[in-house]
């Protein structure tokens, strides 16, 4: 009996230290490829930093990649990169950039970012879209707080493949403009309103023509003023503004200041592309973009847009979005199924 034993526990130690190693193999390739992946990103945002030095943005000298956070694709796929930016003279938020495919889609600088506080896995919807995952099968816009169903993504997207759009063409010169001096205003500002991105959009551009030789398009030099009016005029209610009643309530708002023969306005939302809104930034109007987003089948988000950055291998536009949670100008590459439509406001 003695004999037999012996020999079993021999085997039952080899077994369990077969598998035992077998584990730490495992989880050591797992951890070498998330090191390699972190890396090939890091790699990425420190070329993107380099470059943007290179041209000229001094800015970027400041900056470093620091902490990367894998995020989910519209497949439930972890296929994007956040990697915020730290100060590299500190240990305080730069910014931050999104990577994708080998390169960066998204980016800003500034001393927040869209997943500061999140705990939970995130994903990654489309520009300045980003959703945490509750469990449940729920995702939460980060932005508005607003519960969605995952569902809901597939069908948008599936809905959105057989839209027309324009087709782009990438010139063999690089051009990089901003108009300066464009307000960046804050949904969350204006306790009148909820869910009022367009008004606040819109409040942008008034306020800057304001500011440029149409002082009457604010009587009291207060936004909220503006945006509340625009609000009426557009027949704001809880859920939002209806895309059909924009473009009639910034005519609408313009006449009523005495600019109906200094401005008009105008709606693509058929056939554009970046040219479109690459025309805006060179004639120096900023623009109302409403982008999609792959929840709710009305939903959507307004920005205005201020800049254009073309290249041989980049399309970029330039939006103050409406938050708190990102910094003044993000910057995220063109692509027409992200964006539904643009309302131009141009001079005469």
């Amino acid at each position: 009996m003695k004999k037999n034993v012996v020999p079993k526990l021999v085997i039952t130690l080899l077994i369990f230290g077969s598998v035992e190693v077998g584990m730490y193999s495992t989880a050591l390739a797992a951890n070498h490829a998330v090191t390699e992946e972190n890396n090939n990103v890091w790699d990425v945002v420190k070329a993107t930093i380099a470059q943007k030095v290179q041209s000229g943005s001094a800015e970027y000298k400041e900056v470093r990649p620091g902490k990367v956070t894998p995020l989910l694709d519209k497949e439930h796929k972890e296929t994007i990169y956040f990697v915020e930016l730290v100060k590299a003279s500190e240990t305080k938020i730069g910014g931050y950039m999104v990577v994708s495919k080998g390169k960066v889609i998204e980016f800003s600088l500034g001393d927040t970012h869209p997943l500061q506080n999140v705990k939970n896995p995130v994903y990654y919807l489309g520009p300045i879209n980003y959703a945490e995952d509750l469990g449940n099968h729920y995702l939460r816009d980060l932005r508005t707080g607003e519960k969605f169903s995952k569902d809901s993504i597939v069908l948008n997207k599936q809905r959105r493949t057989n839209e027309n759009r324009g087709t782009n063409v990438i010139p063999a010169s690089s051009s990089r403009r901003v108009i300066s001096g464009v307000p960046d205003y804050q949904q969350s500002d204006n306790t009148s309103m909820r869910n009022d991105c367009v008004p606040t959009a819109s409040a942008n551009v008034m306020m800057y023509w304001d500011q440029h030789g149409y002082s009457n398009l604010s009587g009291d030099n207060n936004w909220k003023t503006v945006a509340n009016r625009l609000g009426v005029l557009m027949d704001h209610h809880e859920s939002g503004v209806y895309v059909s009643d924009i473009e009639d309530g910034l005519e609408d708002y313009i006449e009523e200041r005495g600019y109906e023969d200094r401005f008009s306005v105008d709606r693509d939302w058929l056939i554009f592309d970046f040219s479109t809104i690459e025309n805006q930034i060179k004639a120096g109007n900023p623009a109302i973009l409403k982008i999609d987003d792959y929840h709710g089948s009305d939903g959507g988000h307004a920005v205005t847009a201020v800049g254009t950055d073309i290249g041989i291998t980049h399309q970029f536009v330039a939006v103050h979005d409406n938050w708190a949670s990102t910094p003044k100008e993000v910057w995220f590459e063109y692509d027409a199924e992200d964006i539904e439509d643009i309302f131009k406001i141009e001079r005469e």
